[in-house]
């Protein structure tokens, strides 16, 4: 991905291949300047994916959002969001992270966003980042996931699923009381055997 970065002049332009390249491509690519002294961003470079992505452009990032594409991402996935990329740049100057961002018109969206971080002069840290959108397959492993726990008639959690969450209160209050409630409905097994 060095090689990518090395594709922008030090004037932060694209050639016009490159550009007309980049906009075909499936997913996003946005590329930006963060400066450390004074905690803002910029946008160098983002081709037409990233917006389609996100719904901003460059200049409407710029301005509703300052410029730092980390904005977008759901407040419920910052946290998890920036100890995988602290841990992951500790390690290296790569990272992939999956989390949510929030459209500006469509909603939230899924998505895997895969970059390089590079140091450049004047505390400045140059982000490449490359986005793919994923929230069909992550709404398909929902619905799997679903499939799995629940009855399909009653969308009553499965006898596993009750196993797993009655072990798991259990271990995490085993100082406490709790009860379980059964209840024996009359004829019931008539309805069960025919449409359960």
């Amino acid at each position: 991905m060095d090689n990518i970065m090395d594709c922008f002049n030090d004037d932060s332009s694209i050639d016009n291949k490159m550009s007309d390249m980049l906009d075909r491509m499936r997913g996003g690519i946005i590329l930006c300047n963060f400066d450390l002294n004074t905690q803002s961003s910029i946008v160098i470079y983002s081709n037409c994916g990233w917006s389609e992505i996100t719904g901003y452009t460059p200049e409407q990032l710029q301005s509703e959002k300052g410029g730092n594409p980390q904005a977008l991402i759901l407040e419920d996935d910052k946290k998890q969001s920036d100890e995988d990329y602290a841990r992951q740049m500790a390690e290296g100057n790569t990272y992939e992270l999956m989390y949510r961002i929030i459209h500006r018109s469509c909603g939230i969206r899924w998505v895997i966003d895969k970059g390089i971080v590079k140091s450049l002069p004047n505390n400045i840290m140059q982000n490449l980042s490359v986005v793919t959108e994923i929230t069909k397959i992550k709404e398909q492993e929902e619905a799997m996931k679903l499939l799995a726990q629940q009855d399909q008639l009653t969308e009553v959690n499965n006898k596993a699923t009750f196993n797993t969450l009655s072990k798991n209160i259990l271990e995490k209050q085993n100082n406490s009381l709790h009860a379980l409630l059964m209840l024996d409905i009359d004829d019931f097994k008539d309805v069960n055997d025919r449409y359960g």
